[in-house]
């Protein structure tokens, strides 16, 4: 059960771009689970850059907030763009499982 009284979850994804001016391309990695935070949404996407044999582990990540959308763009890195968004639960009880 939810007691947030928000209810607002993050999920992230990255992609690897052609042009990096453009937020498309093929998805690399995305949130298996959402996150309560946008903070360890966040957390889960520097991992995944960690892990990138092209990327510098100590490169930052530029982050740029649109409404409900935040985008980070890896320092050092142009082919790859990240994508964390919000999204509210629904309100009320799940659905029962059969």
């Amino acid at each position: 059960m939810v007691y947030r009284s928000d209810r607002v979850v993050w999920g992230a994804v990255l992609f690897r771009t052609i042009n990096p001016a453009v937020v498309a391309g093929a998805i690399v990695r995305r949130s298996q689970r959402l996150h309560w935070t946008d903070e360890a949404a966040k957390e889960e996407v520097f991992k995944w850059m960690r892990e990138l044999p092209q990327t510098d582990p100590d490169a930052g990540i530029e982050w740029q907030s649109a409404e409900d959308v935040i985008i980070g763009r890896v320092s050092g890195d142009p082919d790859h763009v990240a994508v964390i968004r919000s999204m509210l639960l629904p309100l009320g009880k799940p659905p029962r499982m059969r």
